[in-house]
């Protein structure tokens, strides 16, 4: 069903941008520009970018028909974006075609590698490095090696592997980039590129990431099994640092990936804080550690705030497209041009109300945290699905014409129609609430437990 919408927004561009061909041209001296789809030898049925409008032949001088069909790649956005249920980011293709070996759901959207690029060096933003790093890194596609890989971050480096020593050692320029991606704070994949809409903005490499931070934790294992101690922190720490900048992107999406990246560093720091090895000055540095990353990794409200943004974009971005295509069209009195452009407007207005209800109940329950304010957002959100149930006779397919009725056809604005329109598009694209929280207090609930054991082997008190 989101893919389906995002392929709507698509056909609204197509709706609002499509170049015509065929012209009619009036003994008035005005002109018809669209695709005629009828015609007989009384009249002649033009379907222009917001209306099909129908000319009496006494009034036509002559008509001009380009034979040309207009192709559908002419009338896309330049936006590559899908709306999923589940995004299984830690297996889309890595670096050099490979992937990853676990799946981290997302209820939102999917992620893309594409990415843009800095057009200099930007030395001060360790997405620089981590690019480079991406672009050096050796991983497996045997799916036997990458368990092995999980395998060996639960539960330590208990046999002899040369496959992943050998790895480790193919990956040498690949984790020398990537030290220097963590020695910065600043981490922006945008390389300061601001985005009108934010549906097309890239995402940053989440699966080439997670594989990153895979081999920082294999590290860390190695370097215990051969008495590095001090080597083998330096590594689960940079695990967390590195999902402190996977954290700065702050989408839901990222959030989840940080979640599942603390998720994998929990055995190889409880295992090394409950190791013999592990000095009193090792579990400060832990805790300080520990103290300082929470509120740097866990961003669910503003994860809420960005994604709030992102699904109101999906809807805004068409429609700013459609009264571009309405101011343009030359057969619109400027009359009618003003109340379509007003009636975008209000319907933009309308909508971001309810945007904001909805989503501003996750944000607030994110940032509380309290039960109360998750069992109230639930409520509304079913609230959302019984009256979107209530539309049944609107769906994906026809929205696009509702749409059109709304803003070009109907000489007054109705709120009406246009909060079923918006209903329907807010409810396919709504996310998980419950999913994601469970995901977020399974997290933070290992996180808590690192810190209170880091704190109390270390002699700390409350």
């Amino acid at each position: 069903m989101r893919r389906a919408l995002v392929i709507l927004v698509v056909a609204l561009f197509g709706f609002c941008a499509v170049a015509f061909s065929d012209t009619v041209y009036l003994k008035s001296g005005g002109k018809v520009t669209g695709k005629i789809t009828e015609q007989n030898d009384d009249k002649v049925k033009v379907e222009t970018s917001i209306s099909v409008m129908t000319v009496e032949r006494k009034n036509i001088d002559r008509i001009e028909i380009d034979k040309v069909e207009e192709k559908a790649e002419e009338v896309k956005p330049e936006v590559k974006v899908e709306a999923k249920e589940s995004v299984p980011v830690a297996e889309q293709p890595a670096a050099g075609g490979t992937k990853t070996a676990e799946k981290v759901e997302s209820p939102v959207r999917t992620e893309t590698s594409e990415l843009p690029r800095p057009t200099e060096e930007a030395s001060d933003n360790a997405a620089t490095y981590y690019l480079k790093a991406i672009k050096a890194m050796v991983y497996p596609e045997s799916k036997e090696t990458r368990d092995n890989i999980l395998a060996v971050i639960q539960i330590g480096w208990r046999l002899e592997n040369k496959d992943l020593e050998e790895l480790l050692n193919q990956n040498e320029a690949c984790l020398e980039e990537l030290e220097k991606a963590l020695s910065i704070e600043k981490c922006d994949f945008d390389f300061g590129k601001k985005y009108e809409y934010e549906i097309s903005r890239p995402s940053p490499p989440l699966a080439e990431m997670c594989n990153l931070n895979r081999l920082l934790l294999l590290r860390g294992r190695y370097d215990e099994k051969v008495g590095q101690i001090s080597n083998a922190l330096d590594s689960y720490l940079d695990s967390l640092a590195s999902a402190c900048h996977i954290a700065q992107y702050k989408s839901v999406i990222s959030q989840l990936v940080v979640y599942d990246i603390i998720h994998k560093s929990y055995n190889p720091l409880n295992d090394y804080m409950r190791s013999e090895n592990c000095s009193k000055e090792m579990l400060e540095r832990i805790y300080r550690c520990l103290n300082d990353y929470e509120s740097k990794l866990f961003l669910p409200a503003e994860a809420w705030t960005s994604e709030r943004d992102y699904i109101f974009s999906t809807f805004r971005m068409p429609i700013d497209g459609i009264k571009k295509g309405i101011m343009a069209n030359s057969t619109i009195d400027d009359v009618s041009k003003r109340r379509m452009e007003a009636f975008a407007d209000e319907f933009v207005l309308q909508a971001r109300g309810l945007w904001n209800r909805y989503y501003g109940n996750y944000i607030k329950a994110a940032k509380s945290g309290s039960e109360e304010d998750r069992k109230f957002a639930r409520s509304e959100r079913e609230g959302l699905r019984r009256t979107r149930m209530a539309y049944n006779n609107m769906n994906l397919e026809n929205l696009g014409e509702s749409i059109r009725e709304l803003l070009v056809e109907s000489s007054e604005y109705s709120e009406a129609n246009a909060e079923k329109i918006i209903v329907v598009w807010l409810s396919e694209l709504f996310a998980d609430i419950d999913k994601f929280f469970d995901k977020c207090d399974k997290a933070l609930m290992k996180f808590r437990e690192l810190e209170s054991l880091a704190q109390k082997k270390a002699g700390f008190t409350q």
